[in-house]
């Protein structure tokens, strides 16, 4: 029985305090909001008693709320904002809003509101906003605003209001922006108004204005009459025309003889200007010229071409710093990506020349050039008596002075008839060796050729060659040369190494004569 009790005490405490009620709910973690709207809510005092004392904000929109009890509110002494619009309410006879000494907006709009009694806002004495557009408010009765003496926002717009005299209602030396859009207002009297800074009279056609009718209302910098006859805004006083930013007017051309200019002469503080019907407007008298919405000011103007300009410079500027950067950091990748491409231009244009500048170019590690220099370079360019010597192209000797590194390796390869790549761990481990290999594989590739010779000193294991992937694919599918230990065999090897270089210069020589033969 006790565990029952406890619980059904649970579930009342989280349906009034936490989950909410009667459709109402709580923002979560802030509590003091209380979301009502769109619940078909009727009986306000059910409801009203059930929200927290501490609410600030509470959304009543859209229900069936006929009626405000008086005092309704009074204990909600922390509201600020109360929205209580799509209702239908009709009238506020006085003391709905009591106790709401903290209220700072209040949305009565769309209802069917027609009366509103000179008390009806008692107790509003922090109200700043107040919006009652959309109902059937026909006179605002006098002293209504002698209870919102902190009222900054009025909008009275989509009523039934004919006339509008502060005189009647009372005036306010705080409210700064009043909207009475598209009511049937015929007089209207701002003079007790002096805060006044904006003013929407539009779609009221019958609107009469006197030329100092906004005489008493020094702060007044936005004027809107759109849907109002041009004659008013020509009649203003020349102080009114002066201190106004902002103007919004209607004019057609086939019903008003004024001009746009005409109507904004003295307008000299102007910043914005809104226009309606400017698309009857031509750019002069002519019926057959251009409409004026056609015009394009731009054409104008040099603002477009500057902006184009600025964006074309910016982007190049950006461009070439990129390419500085990039050329600064990856120099030497970019110089090799530079020399693959004339590579394959040699390729495409045919290297079938007859007369090399050399035999054969060795590339090899410093640490192997006692072996080259001891052995390899003798025996080739200094053979046997009798044997024609081969030309070797060496680095220290060959190179010449004053160009780059990587020239001089181009050079090279493509002016020697054979490179010979003397590989041994140290050749695997150079930079510039690595550089020379794959130069002479490309030139293998574009040439199609018996370019590329590989002599190895000793031998290297297969894990040693895996970081090396086009060297790798080669001794796969290519006879290379190793250097015997023994005497005997190593004669074998010069007569192996000797045949090669020569086998090719013969094939390349009947290759020319043949040549030769069919263009001769």
């Amino acid at each position: 029985m006790v565990r029952i009790s406890l619980l059904l005490l649970l579930l009342n405490t989280s349906a009034c305090c936490g989950f909410g009620f009667k459709g109402c709910s709580q923002n979560y973690p802030q509590t003091d909001v209380m979301w009502c709207f769109n619940q078909n809510i009727a009986n306000l005092s059910d409801v009203l008693s059930m929200i927290p004392d501490n609410t600030t904000t509470i959304n009543l929109s859209k229900n069936k709320i006929r009626s405000i009890p008086s005092g309704s509110f009074s204990h909600l002494l922390h509201l600020k904002y109360l929205d209580l619009s799509q209702n239908q309410l009709a009238a506020l006879k006085g003391g709905e809003f009591k106790g709401l000494d903290l209220l700072d907006r209040l949305n009565l709009s769309c209802n069917n509101i027609s009366r509103i009694d000179p008390n009806a806002f008692d107790g509003l004495t922090r109200l700043r906003l107040l919006l009652l557009m959309h109902n059937q408010i026909v006179h605002v009765l006098p002293g209504v605003f002698n209870f919102l003496p902190a009222i900054q926002e009025l909008d009275l717009s989509l009523n039934r209001l004919q006339t509008f005299s502060c005189g009647e209602c009372g005036g306010s030396s705080t409210l700064t922006h009043l909207d009475l859009l598209a009511n049937n207002i015929q007089r209207l009297n701002v003079s007790g108004f002096p805060a006044l800074e904006y003013i929407r009279l539009s779609n009221n056609s019958k609107l009469e204005l006197q030329a100092d009718a906004f005489a008493y209302n020094p702060r007044l910098k936005s004027l809107l009459l759109q849907g109002v006859k041009a004659e008013i805004v020509l009649g203003l006083s020349v102080e009114t025309k002066r201190r106004l930013s902002w103007v919004s007017f209607s004019v057609s051309v086939e019903k008003s003889p004024f001009t746009i200019c005409g109507l904004l002469k003295g307008m000299d503080q102007l910043e914005r200007v809104e226009v309606s019907y400017l698309y009857d407007l031509r750019c002069d008298d002519n019926r057959r010229s251009t409409f004026r919405w056609q015009f394009d000011d731009k054409a104008c103007s040099y603002e477009e071409i500057s902006f184009n300009i600025f964006i074309g410079s910016a982007v190049v500027d950006v461009l070439f710093v990129c390419v500085c950067l990039v050329w600064h950091t990856q120099g030497p990748a970019l110089r090799y990506l530079l020399l693959i491409l004339r590579a394959k231009l040699r390729g495409r244009r045919g290297t079938a020349k007859a007369n090399f500048q050399f035999d054969a170019f060795i590339s090899y590690s410093s640490r192997d050039e006692a072996w080259v220099l001891g052995q390899l370079v003798p025996r080739l360019e200094r053979p046997a008596a009798g044997a024609p010597g081969l030309r070797l192209c060496l680095h220290h000797r060959d190179f010449r002075p004053g160009a780059t590194v990587l020239e001089n390796i181009e050079a090279a390869i493509y002016g020697s008839r054979h490179t010979i790549c003397v590989m041994t761990r140290h050749f695997l481990q150079s930079e510039w060796c690595s550089m020379e290999f794959q130069l002479a594989s490309l030139r293998l590739l574009c040439d199609g050729s018996d370019v590329l010779l590989l002599v190895f000193l000793e031998e290297i294991p297969e894990y040693c060659l895996s970081p090396h992937t086009r060297l790798r694919k080669f001794v796969r599918k290519k006879t290379y040369l190793l250097w015997p230990a023994s005497a005997e065999e190593q004669e074998a090897f010069w007569f192996r190494l000797v045949d090669a270089l020569k086998g090719n210069e013969e094939d390349e020589e009947g290759r020319g004569e043949e040549l030769a033969k069919l263009t001769g």
